[in-house]
């Protein structure tokens, strides 16, 4: 059996490796965020709450059409040991049948999906929505085998090109009609555009073949749309829900919230993901490897992103106004719950795409199914209170009930040290919630004005700058330190 110290020397280098691939692809991410804010700050004021409603229903609705679509093709290339392009080609072929499938589901049925979410008005961006259905099949499979090749780098730009001049062309097209239409422009072009610089890159393995070149990979893909679905069904249930009682209004003023809060740490978590998930593929045959790599990333980003939901959730709100306009107030009030729920969430979406890359669908389907009854709690609430607050706290509750339960799976099974990320959680949310806690007191003693909530933080940073002898010293600082992520530290 290997120990931890045996088999440290390689940690450092593949740590480095990884973080290397995450930074540029975060990097790139991080850009577009940037610029999502603007674009935020444009569009919001252009576009009326409603019509923002209209436009997260539409997301919501083709969502779940390309959950279907996509089929897992970019998980399924990523976890291959070997990039066979017979199997590529195969994979292209059941592409082009989802997509043409999809596109269909969609533009077809435009008036039954915004039914469902009693939205009529919704149909039209629906049936506009059959385009990106139609794309996303061929973004799943090319960014897929783009990642899988290690060209993070060169995805990392065309992802962020892609980005830009689809939020160009949105911004154009919201100046020119200010509808809920408009707002569609600027994520199918991005799709649009990352696919064909994607594609043009790897196209020496693409072309069409024959399904049957590809059937052991199916059997995954087809056991991770069923997770998937299970996924957008823990994800809608309340949103659905709210949008019946609260009406389309109530969905925008959640939107906003989270392109200020959620959308980066989803951001963060996509970047990871997208790097490590081939590396996955080498705890297929058993944990001893899991046990001690799964928990050390679990420690290290649980500290890392609840020091930034921290700071996150006392920053942001006082801009929220600023960026957005005065309508947005409804909004503003949802970003500190968002953002702690965003650190957690990330967290435990990691983890299920671990327990997803080695097979482990049972673990899922188990996870997927308490986390749908929950829901329905959680739904009977928004009925009872009609409150919109009630429904967001729902997202914070359903990522820790998800954490904890594929958590204890996980260690039960021995792919995960349940004692050592019990133990560094409880600490993690202590300091956390207490640091929140005398910030937003101290906040509101001398008011939540933007001046007041820069002194508070620059006094966090100045009070963390003189400590940094005694903070180097506690546990996952060393644990950052040992696998050589942090300037002038190595593994010893």
């Amino acid at each position: 059996m290997t120990t931890p110290e045996e088999s440290a020397p390689d940690a450092p280098v593949s740590a480095r490796r990884l973080a290397s691939g995450a930074a540029w692809t975060y990097g790139s991410q991080l850009v577009a965020v940037v610029a999502q804010f603007g674009y935020a700050a444009v569009t919001s004021r252009l576009v009326d709450p409603r019509s923002f409603g209209v436009y997260a229903i539409t997301l919501a609705i083709t969502a779940l059409v390309t959950l279907i679509a996509t089929g897992g093709l970019g998980q399924t290339i990523g976890r291959m040991h070997e990039v066979v392009p017979a199997t590529v080609r195969a994979l292209c072929t059941l592409a082009l049948l989802l997509g043409l499938a999809s596109a269909a589901a969609l533009g077809l049925g435009a008036p039954l999906w915004a039914a469902l979410w009693s939205t009529p008005s919704a149909s039209s961006a629906v049936a506009v929505m059959a385009i990106s259905a139609f794309v996303a099949p061929f973004y799943g499979l090319v960014t897929g085998l783009v990642r899988r090749l290690g060209l993070f780098r060169l995805l990392a730009a065309q992802q962020l090109v892609g980005t830009l001049l689809g939020m160009v062309l949105g911004v154009v097209s919201v100046v020119l009609f200010r509808s809920a239409e408009s707002l569609l422009v600027s994520p199918i072009a991005g799709s649009l555009l990352t696919t064909l610089f994607c594609a043009w890159s790897a196209r020496r393995y693409l072309g069409l073949g024959r399904i049957r070149s590809a059937v052991g990979e199916l059997a995954f893909s087809a056991q991770l749309t069923l997770a998937s679905l299970l996924s957008y069904g823990v994800g809608n249930v309340s949103r659905i829900v709210a949008t019946n009682v609260l009406g389309a209004s109530a969905l925008g003023y959640w939107n906003r919230a989270e392109v200020v809060s959620i959308i980066p740490f989803q951001q963060l978590q996509t970047a990871l993901i997208q790097t490590i998930y081939p590396e996955f593929r080498h705890d297929r045959e058993g944990s001893e490897r899991a046990r001690r790599v799964w928990t050390d990333l679990l420690v290290v980003m649980g500290a890392v992103l609840m020091a930034v939901a921290v700071i996150g959730s006392i920053a942001v709100p006082p801009l929220v106004l600023i960026l957005l306009g005065p309508q947005w107030e409804v909004a503003r009030q949802l970003v500190p719950l968002l953002m702690f729920a965003g650190a957690v969430q990330a967290v435990g979406t990691v983890l299920a795409a671990a327990i997803e890359a080695i097979g482990r669908f049972r673990w899922v389907w188990t996870t997927q199914i308490v986390l749908l009854v929950l829901q329905i709690g959680i739904a009977a609430s928004i009925v009872l209170t009609h409150s919109l607050v009630i429904t967001v706290a729902g997202v914070l509750l359903t990522s820790i009930a998800r954490q904890v339960w594929q958590g204890v799976v996980c260690s039960r099974a021995g792919y995960l040290d349940g004692r050592r990320l019990l133990r560094s959680s409880i600490i993690t949310t202590v300091v956390a919630v207490g640091l929140y806690g005398v910030l937003a007191g101290a906040l509101q003693v001398v008011g939540p004005t933007l001046p007041a909530t820069v002194a508070c933080l620059l006094v966090v940073l100045v009070t963390a700058v003189l400590l940094r002898r005694p903070l180097s010293r506690l546990p996952v600082i060393a644990l950052i330190g040992r696998y050589g992520l942090l300037p002038g530290r190595q593994r010893n």
